[in-house]
């Protein structure tokens, strides 16, 4: 998967902010990247295909991140697909999302504990790493659980997925200086300047949500419910 070093992103900052830190412009392009992620969910990727156990409902997504994306963190997910065992691809069937908080409210007490030969739903944990299925199935199927993560860069990354410095490099630019330009205890402190391009940065992230949708995403940005059984 193609990459861009943050470091790219200098010349473009280095025209608005003097006397910067060469350490404090790559945590502002970092922490731009990572705001921009975790609010537009435009960065998506499949995982590494599971296996699902029988009589096993939970599954940690954290284990399938492909190799080739160290550098990011899943923040939630997007989609999940699920096949039985021996099936070809194009048989693959997308689960619904529930909320096991609407599901305690308006449920019996026993429906995580339910069982069926395969699973039509799925919920996930406060991390978003761990992975349920409803119902729990009872048989297993390899390889039979494709899901998409909303992926952000990782708090340490010095590289950032390749579509966002093509096509969102100047909103991760913009971030970036209101994130330089606002720290009032730095030489390159600015208030004007860190008002203007916040508001840049955030105008920038709500045409990107916007353009989410255009594209046909399915998933609204939380969690609807849909039935409760």
């Amino acid at each position: 998967m193609a990459t861009e070093n943050i470091d790219s992103w200098e010349t473009e900052i280095s025209i608005d902010v003097q006397g910067y830190t060469f350490p404090a412009m790559q945590k502002a392009v970092r922490d731009a990247a990572i705001t921009f992620c975790e609010k537009t969910h435009l960065w998506t990727d499949d995982l590494d295909r599971i296996t699902v156990v029988a009589n096993t409902p939970d599954y940690d997504l954290s284990l399938s991140m492909p190799a080739a994306i160290p550098h990011g963190e899943i923040i939630g997910i997007d989609d999940v697909k699920y096949k039985q065992d021996g099936m070809a691809d194009k048989q693959f069937v997308t689960l619904d999302p529930i909320s096991e908080n609407q599901m305690d409210l308006h449920d019996s007490g026993s429906w995580k504990w339910r069982t069926s030969s395969t699973p039509a739903k799925y919920y996930a944990d406060k991390t978003h790493t761990i992975l349920y299925l409803k119902n729990t199935p009872t048989l297993g199927s390899a390889n039979g659980l494709l899901v998409r993560a909303i992926l952000r860069p990782a708090k340490d990354a010095t590289v950032l997925e390749q579509f966002l410095y093509a096509q969102h490099y100047k909103a991760i630019a913009d971030g970036a200086k209101g994130f330089l330009l606002g720290q009032s205890a730095q030489p390159w402190f600015n208030a004007q300047l860190a008002v203007m391009f916040g508001g840049a940065f955030s105008m920038a992230i709500s045409e990107a949500k916007i353009q989410k949708v255009d594209r046909g995403t399915k998933r609204k940005m939380s969690v609807r419910m849909r039935e409760w059984v």
